[in-house]
């Protein structure tokens, strides 16, 4: 599930974001304490509009930024500085896939890892 909404500027393909109620943007999601999405695709602008909007999913399988080094199982879904990580969280809001069976090199932070958000 995704909907287009206003975002900051200068997100990227697979951010994790939250809603911040002063800029009344998503942005950069720090944790999960509120809803988060994911960045399904790059903001753009509209002719005549002063905003930047972008596809966020909410529910479902996703691709999500990684912030740090993910294990070849995956694991439970944690988040800061807008990706996520494998964590042992007693609150995860979705978890990131194990590396499919093919695969030769550990996933490194900053590359996109499927996610399942719930």
């Amino acid at each position: 599930m995704f909907t287009r909404l206003k975002v900051n500027e200068s997100l990227q393909v697979g951010a994790v974001v939250s809603f911040d109620a002063t800029s009344q943007d998503w942005v950069d999601a720090t944790d999960i304490s509120a809803l988060v999405g994911i960045v399904k695709t790059a903001p753009s602008q509209a002719e005549g509009d002063d905003f930047f909007t972008a596809e966020i999913t909410f529910s479902g399988l996703a691709y999500a930024k990684a912030s740090r080094n993910i294990p070849a199982e995956g694991g439970m879904m944690a988040v800061e500085s807008g990706g996520v990580y494998v964590g042992a969280v007693s609150d995860a809001c979705g978890a990131v896939a194990p590396a499919p069976y093919s695969a030769t090199a550990p996933r490194l932070a900053g590359e996109l890892v499927m996610v399942h958000l719930r």
